[in-house]
Parts: structure tokens; sequence; C-alpha cells
């Protein structure tokens, strides 16, 4: 061997081979998130951030009756008039996570495995109410008209679609 940057020679490496070359790391992603500085998903790839619907779209997962238990009781801890903000926020929060779990392989390290039941664990729900408790049964109504406008709002969108809000009208229909 040659002679080294200090003049001296340089040992052999052991065995005779060469030394393995390192792998090289990935590029740092661009600023501003996973669409770049501007948002805008990449060409040709998986869609931008979380939720965005294209052509591979991110569909949430199977709704349970647990996931609407746990909903539910969610919204027993809060004032009606919030209800289809609240279960608006919980559903996003959900697909979100989702999302993520299935682009990253692994859970949110927040908002958890894109169930409802664990977005709506996060908010520290009621005690298990008595399935005949007449405000049980309200909120479990609620919780399953969110998900159906849920649903009916994301079906057959190419765009990113926002959360579809029950108003007032609406919510005092369901209240009769």
């Amino acid at each position: 061997a040659g002679p080294g940057p200090s003049g001296r020679g340089v040992a052999p490496p052991r065995g005779g081979r060469p030394p393995r070359p390192r792998p090289q790391r990935p590029p740092p992603p661009p600023p501003g998130g996973p669409g770049g500085p501007t948002g805008a998903p990449p060409r040709g790839g998986r869609g931008g951030g979380a939720g965005w619907i294209g052509a591979r779209a991110c569909v949430m997962r199977e709704i349970t009756h647990g996931d609407i238990c746990a909903a539910a009781r969610v919204l027993m801890a809060r004032p009606r008039d919030s209800w289809p903000r609240v279960m608006a926020a919980l559903l996003a929060q959900a697909h979100c996570a989702d999302c993520y779990r299935k682009r990253c392989g692994k859970v949110h390290p927040q908002l958890g495995n894109g169930t409802l039941m664990a977005a709506a664990l996060a908010c520290h729900p009621v005690a298990c109410p008595r399935p005949s408790d007449r405000a049980y049964l309200d909120a479990i109504g609620a919780a399953i008209g969110a998900v159906l406008d849920w649903h009916a709002g994301r079906r057959g969108s190419a765009l990113r679609v926002p959360n579809r809000r029950i108003n007032g009208a609406q919510a005092r229909k369901r209240d009769i």
C-alpha cells in the first residue's frame, strides 16, 4: 500500500479484502412536508399528506361497533351542540393516523393506530353507560350519522374533501 496523508504507509485491511463501502443515506425531505413547499402532491407518487384522495386513495379502516360506542361515550362528555364538531375531529384524526400507518408502516406517535376507537379513547370518554340510557342512544345515533356523512362526503372525489359538518337544523332533526 502507498503512503497515506501523513506520509507513512497504510496497513492493508484484514484478510486482504478491501473495506465495504458505507450505505448512502437518502436525501432529506423537501421543506414544507411531503408535498414540498407548495403542499401539492409529488407527481407520480402516492399523493401528498394524509387525507389526499387521488389515484391511490387512502381508505379509512372499517368502523366497528366498538368504535361507535367509544365515540358515543366521548360525545356524552360534551355539550350536545358540539357533537358534530367533535365527531368530525375524531374521524379526521382516525383517518390521518390510518393514512400515516399505511404510508410509514407504524402507528402514529400521537394519533394512534387509525381506528376511531383509538381517537376516541384519547379524549377520555365517560364510563360505559347502560345500553338503554337515552343520552347514550342519542350519542350512538349521532356517531353513526357522522360516520355516514363522512363516507358520503369522501366517496368519488379526486380532490381533498373537507369534513362535512352537520348544521344546527340537521342536528335538531336528529334529536327528534
